[in-house]
């Protein structure tokens, strides 16, 4: 993604949401080096966010300065681990939905840090359509998914 992407959203704070499928097996030694890299690289950017993990599918949404979220989705895409990597949303964003979390973590096993099986799984199915329908995934089922994720992790914290 170009930075003169980034640069149309005339905003501080900018939202991302992409999808890959796995290029090899999601193990917890994958899992484990995405989230130390992750973890140092995103702290340092000030990127918060929270990737979902199952069925070979990524899914993430980064917040935080525009063109350092385009650097970051640009290193996920060149990322041997990642293939088919679609950026399904970028746009400016009121405010952070995952503050405190460089990158939360939920699996569809109901393991990681985040959200729960019962969120996970449908969040990552639909992930997969979404990924399957390439460039023609609706607008309205993107924006569908980024809003539940968010609602998810709202819930969440709030439950916390």
């Amino acid at each position: 993604m170009p930075p003169s992407i980034a640069k149309k959203l005339h905003a501080p704070l900018a939202q991302m949401l992409y999808v890959s499928e796995a290029a090899m097996p999601q193990s917890p030694a994958v899992l484990g080096t995405i989230m130390r890299a992750a973890a140092r690289n995103n702290v340092v950017a000030e990127i918060t966010g929270i990737l979902l993990v199952g069925e070979g599918t990524y899914l993430q949404i980064l917040e935080g300065d525009p063109f350092r979220i385009a650097r970051t989705y640009e290193r996920i895409r060149l990322d041997a681990r990642h293939m088919h990597v679609q950026c399904l949303h970028f746009d400016r964003a009121p405010k952070r939905n995952f503050k405190g979390h460089p990158l939360g973590l939920a699996r569809r096993d109901g393991t990681g840090a985040q959200l729960s099986p019962e969120h996970a799984a449908p969040i990552i199915r639909l992930a997969r359509r979404i990924l399957d329908a390439g460039p023609d995934a609706p607008e309205a089922a993107v924006k569908s998914l980024l809003d539940f994720v968010v609602w998810c992790e709202n819930a969440r914290a709030k439950a916390a």
